[in-house]
C-alpha cells in the first residue's frame, strides 16, 4: 500500500511539474510571440533600379509580420502579398518561409536569430524563376527590440494616383482639367526618343513641353492640379523616367499665371517617376512636394545602406522653392528621427547621418548630434567627399566621418 501510494505521489508531481514547465516554454513562446523587431539593413545584393529596403519590422513568432521600409519612404507588408508559413527553429530563432500570391515562382525564406541580450540578426533570401533565368537576392539586417527603437513610424500620406501615357500606345491626345494634352516621342536619328507633351486651351497659349532627359519608353506620369493655388489658375505635373540603375526621375510643371504659362524644371531626383499628386503636408493649403535630399546618397556610404531626408518644396509664382526649414514641418522630421534611430544606434553611417540631419531640422540637432557621437564609429572605412561646393577639379575624400558629417550638413544648409 504504501508502495503504491509512492506511486501515486510521484506520478502526481511529474504531472504537476510537467505543466509547470509547460506553462513556462507556453508563456516563453507567448512572449516570443509578442517580440517586435525594428531592423536595419547591413547588406543587400537587391537588383539595380529598384527602391532599396533600408529597414524591415518584424513580428516574431505564431503570427508572423514582416514589413519592408524602403529608402523613399514606402513600406511593404509582406503578409499581404504571401502566404506565410512560421516555424520556431530553435531556441530564440525563428524561420518564415513565403509563396507570392502575385508572382508563383516567387519565394522568400526570413531567419531570425538572437545574437546577444537585446539584439537580433534578420536575414533574407529571395528566389524567383522569370523564364529561363533564376533570380536571387539577399538582405542582412540588425534589429533591436521595437519598445527600445521609438515605435512605429507613420508614412506621409499620398495623394490621388497620377494618369499614365504609355509610349507603347504612341501618340495619344487626352482631355482633362478643361485643357488638351497631347504625348508623343521624339528624337533624332539615333538618340532614344523622350517624351513631348503639348498643352492646349481655349483662350490660353500653346505650351510644348519637351523631357529631353527622360526615355520615351517609359512613359511619363501626369496630372492637371492646383499646385499653386495663389497664383495659378491651373498646373500641369508631367513627371518621366531616365532609367538606369538608382536614376532618374525627370520632372516639368507648367503653372498658367496671368494667362501665360510659367515653365518649372526642378531637375532629376532619384528614383522613378512621381506616381501621386502632392498634398498639403504641413496644412497651410499648398500642396508639398517631398523629395529625398539626393546629396545623402553615395556620401557616407554605398548606395543600398544609404539613408536621406526629405526635403519639402512648394510652387510659388512659377518658381520652385525650397521650404524645408520651416518650422511647420517639424512634426515630420521627428518621424524621419525614429525611423532611422534603430540604425544609428547600430552605428550605421548612412543611417546616422540622415538622423542627425533630420534632428537638426526638427530642432533637436544637439540631441541628435550626442546620440549619433555615442553610437557611432568615428573612423569611416568608406572615402568620404570632402570638397568645397563647385570645385569639380577637387577629389579630395577623408575617412573622418565626424568632421565630414559636420561640413557636410553646414554645406547643405541643415546647421550654420
Amino acid at each position: 500500500m504504501t508502495r503504491l501510494r509512492w506511486l501515486v505521489n510521484l506520478a502526481f508531481s511529474l504531472v504537476v511539474w510537467g505543466l509547470v514547465a509547460w506553462g513556462m516554454v507556453a508563456h516563453g513562446l507567448a512572449k516570443a510571440a509578442d517580440l517586435t523587431l525594428t531592423c536595419a539593413i547591413t547588406s543587400s545584393s537587391s537588383p539595380p533600379g529598384q527602391d532599396p529596403v533600408v529597414g524591415i519590422s518584424l513580428n516574431l513568432g505564431k503570427n508572423w509580420s514582416v514589413v519592408h521600409h524602403t529608402q523613399s519612404g514606402q513600406s511593404y507588408a509582406r503578409r499581404d502579398q504571401y502566404f506565410i508559413k512560421s516555424t520556431l527553429r530553435k531556441p530564440g530563432g525563428f524561420v518564415w518561409r513565403g509563396m507570392s500570391f502575385r508572382k508563383p515562382g516567387l519565394t522568400m525564406i526570413g531567419i531570425a536569430s538572437r545574437d546577444r541580450a537585446g539584439h537580433w540578426s534578420y536575414r533574407e533570401f529571395t528566389h524567383e524563376i522569370a523564364g529561363r533565368r533564376v533570380l536571387t537576392s539577399r538582405m542582412l539586417a540588425s534589429c533591436v527590440k521595437s519598445s527600445e527603437a521609438g515605435g512605429t513610424v507613420a508614412k506621409l500620406p499620398d495623394g490621388p494616383v497620377l494618369a499614365q501615357w504609355d509610349a507603347k500606345q504612341g501618340a495619344r491626345t487626352v482631355e482633362t482639367g478643361g485643357l488638351s494634352l497631347s504625348f508623343t516621342s521624339v528624337g533624332a536619328a539615333g538618340e532614344v526618343p523622350h517624351p513631348q507633351i503639348t498643352l492646349r486651351g481655349i483662350g490660353v497659349p500653346t505650351e510644348v513641353i519637351d523631357l529631353k532627359d527622360a526615355e520615351a519608353s517609359y512613359g511619363v506620369a501626369y496630372g492637371v492640379l492646383r499646385l499653386d493655388p495663389d497664383h495659378a489658375a491651373k498646373d500641369v505635373l508631367i513627371s518621366g523616367y531616365a532609367g538606369g540603375a538608382h536614376c532618374c526621375s525627370v520632372n516639368a510643371i507648367a503653372s498658367l499665371v496671368q494667362g501665360q504659362w510659367k515653365l518649372v524644371m526642378p531637375g532629376k531626383f532619384d528614383g522613378y517617376y512621381m506616381k501621386y499628386a502632392p498634398v498639403d503636408l504641413n496644412h497651410d493649403g499648398v500642396p508639398d512636394f517631398a523629395i529625398p535630399d539626393n546629396a545623402f546618397y553615395y556620401r557616407f556610404t554605398d548606395y543600398a545602406d544609404s539613408a536621406a531626408p526629405d526635403r519639402f518644396y512648394r510652387l510659388d509664382d512659377g518658381r520652385w522653392v525650397d521650404e524645408s526649414t520651416s518650422p511647420s514641418f517639424r512634426p515630420i522630421y521627428i518621424q524621419e528621427m525614429a525611423r532611422y534611430e534603430p540604425g544609428c544606434r547600430l552605428g550605421h553611417h548612412g543611417l546616422c547621418a540622415a538622423y542627425v540631419a533630420a534632428g537638426a531640422r526638427a530642432g533637436q540637432f544637439q540631441s541628435a548630434w550626442r546620440f549619433m557621437l555615442a553610437h557611432i564609429n568615428k573612423t569611416s572605412t568608406w572615402d568620404i567627399p570632402d570638397c568645397p561646393p563647385d570645385n569639380g577639379d577637387c577629389n579630395a575624400t577623408t575617412r573622418d566621418y565626424v568632421g565630414a558629417l559636420a561640413r557636410f550638413l553646414r554645406l547643405q544648409g541643415y546647421i550654420e
